[in-house]
């Protein structure tokens, strides 16, 4: 049985004041990928703030945050059908 997940990546600011040439930038995600039941699974993001400011990461489930996750990396053991869900994760810095 395959298990498909969907990995959408969005990118917050640190601050109410935009300021675009210091805000965090995506330069590299996963994908969306299927896997088989009982298998593992990795998404990843990676980020660069230009003012080398220290970037702060959270993962989503179907909306709702992922108690804990809060490196550029997250992984699903042991997949199963109820992990089957949309994630993404917010990424902000001090800007």
């Amino acid at each position: 049985m395959k298990i498909w997940f969907l990995a959408i990546l969005i990118i917050l600011i640190g601050s109410s004041k935009i300021d675009a040439q210091n805000c965090a930038s995506i330069t590299n995600i996963s994908s969306s990928t299927s896997i088989c039941a009982g298998s593992n699974t990795t998404f990843s993001v990676v980020a660069s703030s230009p003012d080398n400011s220290t970037l702060s990461y959270s993962w989503y489930k179907n909306g709702a945050v992922i108690a804990n996750e809060i490196s550029s990396t997250y992984t699903i053991t042991n997949a199963q059908l109820a992990d089957a869900s949309s994630y993404y994760v917010k990424v902000s810095n001090a800007c």
